[in-house]
């Protein structure tokens, strides 16, 4: 199977899992309206997606080095796809939560295990342009996801987005389904599950990049989760336009990405190089360190 056409579903899969990162922001006065519950209350499915989404992605690289990163990749984008159209029929908020949460475990898998298998199919010199090419795609996806998530609950409702996300992600699923065999299994049964990445944090520099990733999440995206219900409620616009106006985040975040990546090429970040040696390995010891 020709790499570029792996490059092409996987940047899909991205695509898809970046655009529903954020799509409860916009459409979150929306949920609580419909529920009859506060706003404040409603924002724990911004939590319950949140926590498991960084949390698995830490156990997915192991996971899909041991056992095949095809075979969790594909296994994960299933249950995404059915999670999120759960969500879309969900009855209350504990239910929609539970939803949320499952659809943040399985798209946490994305992201790593596509960079994972990039590393894979890619030599080092032509395996940052195919990195770019799978970023630029699925960053695509969070530029979009505000306008996308606003329009949808604007000319249907808050059900209607997750509905249309489970069909959006259905077709990237059917690709990788029918391509799977064509994909090399590659699995290394010995790989190491924690010793990676205790190698890695015991590096200072990688540390205290961690540390600011983490307080960037924190304070940043974590306030601009609520910035749909402080707009619904400070100036009373219709979910089209606050998630218009969110999108400009979004925009600048695909912006901010592909300029990220033409600064890390010229400089010498030592750093920086070991965090993508490290995603693109999934987190195999032999391959990264």
């Amino acid at each position: 199977m020709n790499n570029n056409k792996i490059i092409l579903i996987l940047g899909l899969l991205g695509f898809i899992v970046m655009a529903d990162n954020w799509v409860v922001s916009p459409i979150l006065p929306a949920i609580s309206e419909s529920l009859g519950i506060r706003v404040e209350n409603a924002g724990i499915l911004i939590t319950a997606y949140m926590i498991p989404f960084g949390l698995f992605q830490i156990l997915f690289g192991p996971l899909a080095d041991r056992f095949g990163k095809k075979q969790i990749i594909t296994f994960s984008i299933i249950f995404f796809t059915l999670a999120t159209g759960l969500c879309a029929v969900a009855g209350s908020l504990n239910g929609l939560s539970i939803y949320r949460a499952l659809t943040g475990i399985f798209a946490a898998s994305v992201m790593p295990i596509s960079l994972a298998l990039i590393g894979d199919l890619f030599p080092v010199e032509k395996r940052q342009m195919a990195i770019g090419t799978f970023m630029g795609i699925a960053f695509l996806g969070q530029g979009l996801s505000m306008i996308t998530g606003g329009a949808i609950s604007y000319f249907l409702n808050w059900r209607g987005v997750f509905a249309v996300y489970a069909i959006l992600s259905f077709v990237p699923m059917l690709l990788l389904l029918k391509k799977y065999k064509s994909i090399p299994d590659t699995r290394n049964p010995d790989s190491q599950f924690v010793k990676p990445y205790i190698t890695l944090l015991s590096d200072t520099k990688s540390l205290y990049t961690y540390i600011l990733v983490f307080l960037e999440g924190l304070f940043i995206v974590g306030s601009f989760s609520y910035l749909g219900a402080y707009i619904s409620k400070t100036y009373h616009f219709n979910y089209l336009t606050i998630g218009a106006i969110m999108t400009a985040f979004g925009f600048m975040s695909l912006v901010g990405g592909r300029l990220g990546g033409k600064l890390m090429s010229k400089t010498n970040c030592n750093c920086a190089q070991k965090i993508m040696i490290l995603a693109c390995s999934g987190g195999s010891e032999e391959n990264s360190l």
